[in-house]
């Protein structure tokens, strides 16, 4: 609440008046002078002059409220000293809540500030009350649901996926989109693994480390089960499982460089970009003695490891190709074609595929494959050249070649043989093969042998369950909760909000929510923070300032509560309208800088999504960005003045390399907010308030200056004070005075 006239007199007093609760319901008033206000009477025994300082610190995206105390005489309250009532009778105030107010020219007071009594110290005639800010957050931790073994049950926010991998039908596992699933126990041949409360479904993955996936398990198990205070999912404890995984990496002194991109996009994930094989021999250029013409290029990988006992072990290659060929010969002539993709991962030959064609001649002469006087039969049918569409070729199971082991390499031969009847006037003249090969693959399938009466594997099983501790799923996590609402929970700032609302107990309304731009509000904010998605989770038990704070440096924003307790997010944005606009009548001491070198961050090496597997400890995405301009023009050598940032919450906008500073909007990502931040040097101005117009100032307001001394801001901004913008970063209120320090945004 703002002051009114009351503020707009030529002199003004103020005077402060403290409301102590206790846990009786009582209140007991205090302030720096005699008053009755709303027929309560305020004692006038504060001996001190205590202030209020408000802070925000914009590079941790923090807000900070001081402690404060207050010195009062052991005056007579009811009969007694004070002290017996505030201590060791049954009205208990200590840990109760403290309001203070400000009331100006005796106009309704303003409340200031909202604190709790936490110490009281005496020495016979004075008595000191140490007043602590609180806030709802305070002593609270989560997770903190016990299962009925003891073990935490997992919180998750943001939109999770799963792999779909089946034994019925195996594909690729390329989302990293899970969180862990802490194992409770196992119990009747199942693992059992604890979710987050809603959960509804939930299918449990394996991590395997040495293709870094994470592999559904069963074809069939997608719902949690009600499991004590919450939710779990169930997987039978052979962890069977099926899938496709690519190379890790191509064996370069095979035939890769016969490829366009040396065999590159062989083992990408980009299931339309292929290795492209063109070879080619023009008309002629064959000697008239060839009759036979071969080809055989041999490509070999390394694989992954497979974990737990192998099933069955497949390769998989997808491809197409086109064939053309230019030959002489007489009428009746029969030609062979083959072209053919073969495993030899195992030694020996496994035909993936193989096509063959018969080419006849119709009449005598020279022709190629595509001409009319040319039939072609066998697995081709069309016209022109023989064309085999992109299409997927599997290999026969060779488990039992490699005895049930797995293999860290793999071997495949791609040939082709153009035959014609041996007879001196028949000629191969000219060639054209274009084979494109757009992914290669290892098709494992694998299972912890639980039930198998071979001693040796009942070893092998029995270790192998005994190391799994974790899992992970990819259902949606923790739905929204405030305003009436159950749907998903995709943004940080989101995030943040339900968690003051279902730990904090915060009145999270739509009404009780205000920014720090004038007319704003949550939907202001939420618009521009859109794309601020979030995958985070928690397993053990954490402070709820902690997580609360995490979200808001990785959400860039700022959540405080006001003096009259609504919820305030403070943020930058692209186009900044001063509420206040201060000139030399109105402040005094001033005092302008600019902020200290050592606070310049001009380069970020930012980890952002982070790797579920709990073990792994790193992300899978980083980007490296930086202001060269800036780091020039102060002389930062190449080592110098660098972040490395880790964001466990963060997933999206993303963001790519560069070296000109973050974008003009500061919400288009992470990197863009905090450059506009620390990627350069601000002003910065501290001053005292003297007109009490402006008395209802807060921490995030956005001010500027005009008529101002000094006159120039030094020659920042062409030594002009307009268009400059700054933000209110301190605040140190005492009776009567406010001191004020804002930064340049």
């Amino acid at each position: 609440m703002a002051f009114g006239n009351e503020v707009k007199t030529g002199n003004i007093t103020e005077n402060w008046l403290f409301t102590f609760a206790n846990r009786q319901g009582g209140n007991l008033y205090l302030s720096f002078k005699d008053t009755t206000e709303s027929s309560n009477f305020y004692y006038g025994v504060i001996l001190n002059k205590p202030s209020i300082r408000e802070s925000i610190d914009l590079k941790s995206s923090t807000a900070r409220t001081s402690n404060i105390s207050i010195t009062i005489s052991d005056f007579k309250y009811n009969g007694e000293n004070i002290s017996k009532e505030l201590y060791g009778g049954s009205n208990q105030y200590i840990n109760q809540e403290v309001t203070v107010k400000s009331q100006v020219n005796g106009a309704t007071p303003r409340q200031i500030g909202a604190f709790r009594l936490t110490e009281i110290s005496s020495d016979g005639n004075k008595i000191k009350l140490s007043l602590s800010s609180r806030k709802p957050w305070d002593f609270i931790s989560t997770p903190a649901v016990k299962s009925p073994l003891g073990n935490t049950f997992p919180i998750s926010y943001g939109d999770f996926t799963v792999n779909t991998s089946t034994v019925a039908s195996p594909d690729f596992c390329e989302s990293k989109s899970l969180f862990p699933a802490p194992l409770e126990k196992v119990e009747n041949d199942d693992f059992i693994a604890l979710n987050v409360k809603n959960a509804t479904g939930g299918k449990l993955h394996f991590y395997d480390k040495s293709a870094d996936i994470f592999v559904p398990l069963d074809d069939i198990n997608d719902n949690s089960i009600a499991l004590g205070d919450g939710f779990a999912n169930v997987t039978d404890i052979d962890l069977h499982r099926k899938y496709k995984v690519r190379p890790n990496s191509i064996i370069e002194d095979a035939d890769y460089a016969d490829y366009s991109d040396n065999g590159a996009n062989t083992i990408d994930t980009d299931e339309n970009s292929s290795s492209d094989l063109d070879y080619s021999i023009s008309d002629g250029t064959l000697l008239n003695s060839n009759r036979t013409w071969n080809l055989a290029k041999t490509f070999n990988a390394n694989v992954p490891q497979v974990q737990h006992e192998v099933q069955e072990y497949k390769t998989g290659f997808t491809f197409e190709f086109t064939l053309d060929a230019t030959m002489i010969g007489i009428a009746g002539d029969s030609v062979t074609i083959g072209v053919d993709i073969s495993d030899k991962t195992s030694g020996s030959y496994s035909e993936v595929v193989e096509f063959n064609y018969t080419a006849t001649f119709g009449t005598t002469g020279q022709f190629s494959l595509s001409d009319s006087q040319i039939a072609i039969t066998g697995d081709f049918s069309g016209a022109g050249a023989i064309t085999e569409a992109k299409t997927t070729g599997l290999s026969g199971d060779f488990k039992n070649d490699i005895k049930g082991l797995t293999t860290d390499t793999i071997s495949y031969q791609v040939s082709v043989l153009i035959q014609m009847p041996n007879s001196t006037t028949r000629q191969i003249t000219a060639v054209d093969f274009d084979f494109k090969m757009y992914e290669t693959f290892v098709q494992p399938e694998c299972k912890i042998p639980v039930r198998s009466t071979d001693e040796a594997k009942h070893n092998s099983a029995s270790e192998s369950i005994a190391q799994i501790e974790t899992l992970y799923v990819g259902n949606n996590g923790l739905l929204k909760t405030y305003g009436g609402s159950s749907s998903s929970l995709t943004k940080i700032h989101e995030a943040h909000r339900e968690v003051l609302n279902s730990f904090a107990g915060v009145d999270t309304t739509f009404d009780n929510i205000e920014t720090n731009f004038s007319g704003e509000n949550w939907s202001n904010f939420d618009t521009a923070k859109t794309n601020w998605l979030i995958r985070y989770w928690k397993l053990e038990s954490t402070l709820l300032k902690d997580i609360l704070e995490k979200l808001q440096y990785e959400g860039g924003f700022i959540f405080k509560f006001t003096a009259t307790n609504k919820m305030k997010y403070i943020y930058l944005k692209q186009s900044m309208t001063a509420t206040t606009t201060f000139t030399k009548q109105d402040i005094a001491n001033v005092s302008v800088s600019p902020s200290s070198f050592s606070d310049l961050i001009t380069k970020m090496n930012i980890n952002y999504e982070k790797h579920p597997a709990v073990n792994e400890k790193r992300y899978t995405s980083t980007v490296t960005s930086s202001n060269d301009t800036i780091r020039t023009n102060y002389n930062i050598q190449t080592e110098e003045n660098i972040l490395e940032v880790n964001l466990d919450a963060y997933v999206a906008p993303a963001m790519s390399a560069r070296t000109t500073g973050g974008g003009s909007n500061p919400n288009n990502d992470f990197y863009s907010y905090y450059d506009n931040i620390t990627g350069d040097i601000k002003l910065i101005i501290e001053f005292n308030l003297i007109n009490p117009e402006y008395y209802s100032i807060d921490v995030g307001d956005i001010i500027d200056f005009s008529d101002m001394y000094p006159e120039n801001p030094f020659g920042h901004n062409s030594g002009n004070w307009s268009g400059l913008k700054f933000i209110v970063t301190d605040l140190n209120r005492t009776c009567g005075s406010i001191k004020i320090k804002a930064r340049e945004v």
